[in-house]
């Protein structure tokens, strides 16, 4: 399994550290994902790969997601799907991926009555969202069909516990793909 450097990103509010020292991280544990210290916010795009001169900015490379809205993460798919992923970016053709798992607080949200927002109804019974994401350089036939091989499994990974709800799949429409 090749290595990744990952980052779980907080910015909201969670038990407090004297009540609950490892708060919002605690379903991730059950990952074995290796936890390390609280980055300054200012240093965020720089330590996450966001900034001007990372992956995300290069000109002229394939990108590929392939997007999932979750009612609740399941750690057994997230697994499978981080164990695709180490796969995928062991590939030297997809070294540079990453993966995108964001959860949404919905308290607030759902506070509110839906008929005063132009929230989607799904949107307030899916706050998870996730996504590989996937570059690649070149127009190499087979490095196309193997890109997308790698997202649908990875999605279908990541879908393992609405499957077991039999709840419908759904993608947040700024992640779909025609899928």
């Amino acid at each position: 399994m090749h290595d990744r450097l990952g980052y779980i990103h907080n910015s909201g509010t969670c038990i407090p550290r004297a009540q609950n020292p490892e708060g919002h991280r605690v379903p991730w544990l059950t990952l074995s994902i290796t936890l390390s210290t609280d980055v300054n916010y200012v240093e965020l795009y720089t330590v996450t790969g966001n900034h001007l001169g990372s992956q995300a900015c290069v000109r002229n490379n394939n990108l590929l997601g392939a997007g999932t809205s979750l009612p609740a993460w399941d750690p057994k798919g997230v697994r499978k799907a981080f164990t695709i992923f180490g796969n995928l970016t062991a590939d030297p053709r997809f070294a540079n991926s990453i993966t995108l798992l964001e959860n949404y607080g919905m308290e607030g949200v759902r506070a509110v009555d839906p008929a005063s927002t132009a929230l989607a109804p799904e949107e307030r019974e899916y706050p998870v969202i996730a996504s590989p994401i996937l570059w690649w350089d070149g127009d190499d036939e087979q490095t196309t069909k193997d890109a997308y091989k790698y997202a649908t499994a990875m999605r279908d990974a990541l879908y393992t516990g609405v499957d077991k709800s039999n709840k419908k799949h759904h993608c947040y429409v700024n992640y779909a793909n025609g899928d």
